[in-house]
């Protein structure tokens, strides 16, 4: 198994574990939810000052995830570029990695 390949098989189990991870807290915290708003007290009357409407909390969670999903993609063909840099600085070592112009 070469590099790529030990790279690929590595970032695969650890997505997996990180997706088995998420459903494991998102289980726990709908259960914890359930059974919170079973037992809570009625919540008080917010007396404090009054501003600007709430926000929708899915609306602010996307909108996070989409400009990080930006940035991801411009800091994947900013290391693309950089790499064509420098392959184009040792031509010989890098004979089937050609710059884009």
């Amino acid at each position: 198994m070469d590099l790529q390949e030990n790279m690929r098989a590595a970032n695969q189990r650890t997505f997996e574990w990180v997706t088995s991870m998420h459903q494991s807290i998102l289980d726990a915290t709908k259960s914890y939810v359930a059974s919170f708003a079973k037992s809570a007290p009625e919540p008080q009357t917010w007396t404090g000052p009054q501003g600007a409407s709430v926000p929708d909390l899915k609306q602010l969670i996307a909108e996070s995830y989409d400009f990080q999903a930006r940035m991801l993609e411009e800091n994947k063909n900013f290391s693309l570029a950089l790499a064509d840099a420098w392959a184009a600085a040792a031509p010989s070592k890098n004979a089937d990695q050609q710059p884009e112009q």
